[in-house]
């Protein structure tokens, strides 16, 4: 019987050796996991600035663009969208998600639509104000006079003739 308690105890003891390194092993990939979490959100966190950066850089972008269509006009156009401009501008500014810029480039083509348009209108309202003027300041070129030349055939000539001959 004592020999089979030491034969156990041995078996133990071997037992308890190779617990001992399971558990070293365990708390080894337990700190490489530790670094592993901490790097994750490192990385995640450097990723967020990189992301708002960026977000930052394109409405820069876009208020350059929008500030390069609206520059394209004269003081008085860009008034004709003034409310539409400072909507866009707002807009752009409170963008957080580089997603919500996307749409941006629509909404500064349909101001420079929206010039364009007041300005055409306002070409065609002049255009036909100025041919009412031309139509009321033509003047007949051809008079009709009682006393004018009666014989018009010689006009060519520079001899007086007589009509009442």
């Amino acid at each position: 019987m004592d020999t089979k308690v030491t034969e156990l105890n041995t078996q133990i003891a071997e037992k308890d050796a190779v617990i001992s390194e399971l558990n070293a092993s365990v708390a080894q990939l337990q700190t490489a996991l530790d670094d592993l979490k901490k790097n994750h959100e490192t990385y995640w966190a450097e990723r967020d600035l990189l992301e708002q950066e960026l977000v930052k850089a394109k409405v820069a972008s876009k208020l350059g663009e929008l500030d390069a269509t609206v520059g394209e006009f004269n003081s008085e156009e860009q008034e004709l969208a003034k409310d539409d401009i400072a909507k866009v501008k707002a807009t752009i500014e409170a963008c957080e998600k580089k997603e919500d810029l996307e749409n941006m480039t629509s909404e500064i083509n349909s101001i420079k639509s929206k010039i364009c348009m007041a300005i055409v209108e306002k070409q065609k309202k002049a255009e036909a104000e100025s041919k009412t003027n031309e139509q009321n300041s033509v003047k007949e070129t051809e008079t009709i006079d009682i006393f004018a030349e009666v014989n018009s055939a010689n006009a060519d000539d520079k001899e007086d003739i007589d009509i009442f001959n």
